[in-house]
């Protein structure tokens, strides 16, 4: 194993541009095919933008599984080591949004792509060798999970705007625009639900006008006059179609489908 001591080069670490030279550092240490041991011993600050440019950017370059492999982390303090979560979490979140952008325009594009978006408390045990107390962490798992949930609930909202302008073949074919009253209706989904209930759905259009919210193994497509969803839980298949809509049965269907998928 070989160690990168971050003492070497300053005690607080607060720029892109410091971010982007270390990184680079990192990456010639990891092709080498050693672990490397990332040691913050000494380092009094990391701010978000250097956690981001140094160490959540390798996220562009590998996998979260590849880079627990190759890389641990040894001496970080709580403050250093909320900056470095914060950092991987918000950079998980631009690259799942942008996989599943990807996924839906059937385009291909490097590094996005290659990408399995990775669950986020794989990113929390990626820091497993920090000091920090398991009640000071879980802490810092609640707050970045509701900060998580306010990005994406945002993230839908803007994309839902982009929907509503959708124009006919939008998909290069014969796809028709979202109905105006489709996304009247999930804007009003989107103000009923809590942050935290919307957190791991997305949302994409349909070619046949109406708008689909996904949530891993299961689908809500919503219309103009009724709705439609499917789940998997536990192998079983279960779902309806042609639903009376309404804002209370859509949301009663996002809870059942979050507690039970």
């Amino acid at each position: 194993m070989v160690e990168f001591k971050f003492i070497d080069y300053g005690t607080d670490f607060g720029t892109r541009d410091m971010g982007q030279k270390l990184r680079q550092k990192l990456l010639a240490l990891i092709g080498s095919g050693e672990k490397v041991a990332l040691d913050f011993t000494g380092v009094n600050v990391v701010s978000n933008s250097f956690a981001d440019e140094c160490i959540a950017k390798l996220l562009l370059e590998m996998s979260l599984d590849d880079l627990k492999h190759c890389t641990t982390f040894r001496g970080l303090n709580p403050i250093a080591e909320r900056s470095i979560l914060v950092a991987l979490q918000r950079r998980y979140n631009v690259i799942e949004n942008k996989y599943m952008e990807e996924k839906e325009s059937m385009k291909v594009s490097e590094p996005v792509a290659t990408y399995t978006p990775t669950m986020f408390d794989q990113v929390i045990s990626y820091l497993h060798s920090s000091q920090m107390p398991m009640e000071t962490k879980r802490a810092v798992y609640l707050q970045l999970q509701a900060e998580v949930a306010d990005e994406n609930l945002g993230y839908m909202k803007r994309r839902l705007k982009e929907f509503a302008n959708l124009q006919q073949g939008w998909d290069g074919e014969d796809a028709q625009p979202v109905l105006a009253e489709v996304v009247d209706f999930v804007s009003q989904i989107l103000r009923s639900c809590s942050s935290l209930e919307l957190a791991d759905w997305s949302l994409f259009p349909n070619v046949n006008g109406t708008l689909l919210l996904q949530r891993k193994v299961a689908a809500i497509s919503i219309g103009r006059d009724d709705y439609s969803y499917f789940a998997e839980s536990k192998g079983k298949a279960i779902g309806h179609d042609h639903q009376p809509l309404s804002i209370e049965s859509v949301v009663s269907t996002i809870e059942t489908i979050n507690r039970y998928v």
